[in-house]
């Protein structure tokens, strides 16, 4: 089975920077995305009672919102 990658916009919050994630895969607790060409990966868990993903990585958090895709 093929399938198709999807390419979002995810939010450093600590730089105050968006940059451009593929989603590997998700499920109703969370998501997993790659930066740089698959070289980073972060693992988002979705926020409780919000439809916001947070993720962390190197002291770097980052924000994903599909209602601003």
């Amino acid at each position: 089975m093929h399938y198709e990658q999807e390419t979002v916009k995810i939010h450093c919050t600590d730089k105050d920077q968006y940059l451009d994630a593929l989603v590997i895969s998700s499920n109703q607790h969370g998501i997993v995305m790659t930066l740089e060409n698959g070289s980073i990966r972060l693992r988002f868990v979705k926020m409780p009672n919000k439809n916001m993903y947070i993720a962390n990585m190197s002291g770097y958090e980052f924000v994903y919102d599909p209602l601003k895709q």
